[in-house]
């Protein structure tokens, strides 16, 4: 998933919007044979029929988005603590601005978000691209504004 929100998210709008419609398929199996002209018959097999079917890179987020809810059916962030849940207010969702690189970051918050937020331990008014580093072992994502706190990891994600 990694890799084709990396490769749908490059370049143009126009690029992208053209790599939209690929199918997803094509993309997953681009990258089982690391590149190499077209999929083995065996490879392609191993994917799930819809992939095959109408699954195109314009619905990558959905798909990740349903992949990260628990096996259990329930929402994997239904447990996060009060202290991390409070809406973005109209200054800071006017300063936000979602981009690429913001969208590589989804999976750490989420491990954020579902591994460490689910007790009030931290400090709320924290910034949250800092621990956004820290989950990562990584320096603090640029792309996140200063003003998102830790208070706001649930409506950023």
């Amino acid at each position: 998933i990694n890799l084709c929100l990396s490769l749908g998210l490059a370049g143009t709008a126009q690029d992208a919007a053209a790599r939209a419609q690929v199918l997803l398929v094509d993309m997953v199996a681009g990258a089982l044979t690391d590149g190499k002209s077209g999929a083995q018959p065996t490879e392609r097999e191993k994917l799930p029929k819809t992939l095959h079917r109408n699954a195109r890179l314009a619905h990558l987020q959905d798909l990740y988005m349903e992949l990260i809810r628990g096996d259990e059916g329930a929402d994997a962030l239904a447990g996060v603590a009060l202290a991390y849940q409070e809406p973005l207010d109209a200054a800071i969702k006017a300063e936000l601005s979602v981009s690429a690189s913001m969208l590589e970051w989804l999976p750490v918050l989420h491990d954020l978000l579902t591994e460490q937020l689910v007790v009030d331990r931290w400090p709320s008014g924290a910034p949250l691209r800092d621990f956004l580093g820290f989950a990562s072992g990584e320096d603090p994502p640029e792309c996140f504004p200063e003003a998102l706190e830790l208070r706001h990891a649930l409506s950023v994600h």
